[in-house]
């Protein structure tokens, strides 16, 4: 049987986890750009440099930028609602609670 409890502290913030991926997507993305347009494109990779384009100025590092904060966002939130719903399902499922184990409901 599942109590108030159980669910409560557990689970990840879609909101929360969407923000750090998309900040993080996107600080990746303007540190690349800063380092391809003040030294060039690494020799190890300049021959799969045909699947992305590299930034010539500020302002294309700061669109993909902003794409990059939008796609890692998206991705975040959704991966947090899927985490949830498994952790909800599995809990349910199992009915295997610390919170519950006691008798208290």
């Amino acid at each position: 049987m599942m109590c108030d409890k159980c669910m409560s502290g557990r689970g990840l913030c879609p909101v929360t986890l969407g923000l750090s991926l998309g900040i993080t997507c996107a600080l990746g993305i303007l540190f690349w750009s800063a380092w391809v347009m003040w030294f060039g494109v690494p020799a190890m990779i300049e021959g799969q440099m045909y699947m992305m384009k590299a930034a010539e100025n500020w302002s294309d590092a700061g669109i993909w930028a902003v794409w990059g904060l939008v796609k890692g966002f998206v991705f975040g939130f959704v991966l947090a609602l899927i985490y949830d719903m498994i952790c909800r399902c599995k809990s349910k499922c199992c009915g295997k609670c610390s919170c519950c184990d006691n008798g208290k409901k």
